[in-house]
């Protein structure tokens, strides 16, 4: 990727255009790809802290909820009203995806 200066903010290609997901997730470091772990496995612990929301998330465990986000997001790609859309500023780089 070749960096432009200009007035926008952040690094992107000469183009102009922000890398897509489907880049962003396929650049994803090993340590990147823990944290998305580690917040989804936090977000588990949370949202199971009542009797009937622990029997509906029983079978699902953060590698799920992750994929599972990847998924939308591909799909966000092609079909946004199916899918979800990152905006411009997640777009920048794989930490601001990460964050």
């Amino acid at each position: 990727m070749q960096i432009n200066a200009c007035d926008n903010i952040g690094p992107h290609n000469s183009s102009g255009a922000l890398p897509t997901a489907l880049q962003l997730v396929g650049e994803l470091t090993e340590e990147q790809y823990n944290e998305l772990l580690s917040f989804a496995e936090t977000r588990l612990g949370r949202g199971a802290a009542t009797l009937e929301k622990e029997r509906v998330l029983a079978g699902i465990d953060a590698g799920d909820l992750v994929h599972g986000a990847y998924e939308k997001l591909l799909l966000g790609n092609t079909h946004p009203k199916k899918g979800q859309r990152l905006p411009a500023k997640s777009r920048l780089d794989t930490g601001a995806f990460v964050n």
